[in-house]
């Protein structure tokens, strides 16, 4: 797999105790996902790139499917064993699962499309068609207007130059899952939760929450730190979701 510098930053020890404590899911996009693809408690569910597990857990606890979540990072693992004892956890890559040929039912998975080069993120995707019998593929990831309109470039705008360059276009996206096999591709933008942009939303900013944070120079994170407290202790900002609307990209084998 090709490694770039985030990539390295989401994978190290710092990174997952920051992942592990400041990302979760809300129940909009588990429950999208769990839905389009029919889990029920009799199904499996691939969590691609998982983290400390947080995704395949929200859905788990909306159908009460079986999730094995594999990732590259022996860190996340750790944790997510110790946050989810009731998942399956194993370490591997995503251009190449340590799985045999029709292992599940389902496989998801969000935000990592942007680490991988494009060949990588098209063995992803054959990757994920071989490992499953008949099922959906399903990718939370954001399109190039979700980038320019994210909240956290008001604060940061660099971070919209580096996401625009480093995130596929979502018909590059459909088009891996196009080669791989995969019918019924679609796209559903899904909108997250709404809540404060309070003392929590500091605190996610000062652990660098995703990725893009920690590609800033530090007088550009410390530039944008400022004006996030000021925002908050001004109370300038109001219910509006941590994130713009999301968009999963789906298909089916059958």
């Amino acid at each position: 797999m090709t490694e770039n510098k985030s990539y390295r930053y989401v994978y190290d020890a710092t990174a997952a105790e920051c992942y592990g404590r400041t990302r979760s899911w809300s129940q909009p996009i588990p429950q999208h996902i769990a839905e389009s693809a029919r889990l029920t408690a009799s199904s499996h569910l691939l969590d691609l790139a998982c983290g400390t597990g947080n995704l395949g857990a929200a859905i788990r606890k909306l159908s009460g499917c079986r999730v094995t979540g594999v990732d590259i990072s022996s860190d996340m693992l750790a944790q997510g064993r110790a946050k989810y004892p009731e998942l399956t956890f194993a370490q591997g890559c995503v251009t190449d699962l340590p799985f045999g040929d029709g292992s599940f039912d389902c496989a998801a998975g969000s935000f990592f499309v942007h680490h991988l080069s494009p060949r990588d993120g098209r063995q992803c995707v054959a990757e994920a068609y071989r490992v499953l019998t008949a099922g959906t593929l399903a990718i939370v990831t954001l399109s190039q207007e979700q980038i320019r309109t994210c909240r956290l470039g008001q604060f940061f705008p660099e971070v919209i130059e580096i996401d625009l360059a480093r995130f596929p276009a979502l018909e590059d996206v459909q088009e891996w899952f196009s080669q791989a096999g995969f019918a019924g591709i679609r796209q559903a933008v899904v909108l997250d939760r709404l809540e404060p942009m309070g003392e929590r939303f500091i605190e996610a900013v000062e652990k660098r929450f995703v990725s893009t944070l920690a590609l800033l120079d530090e007088q550009a994170f410390q530039r944008g730190l400022a004006k996030v407290r000021d925002a908050v202790g001004n109370g300038t900002v109001s219910r509006e979701p941590f994130h713009p609307p999301r968009t999963i990209v789906y298909g089916t084998k059958g």
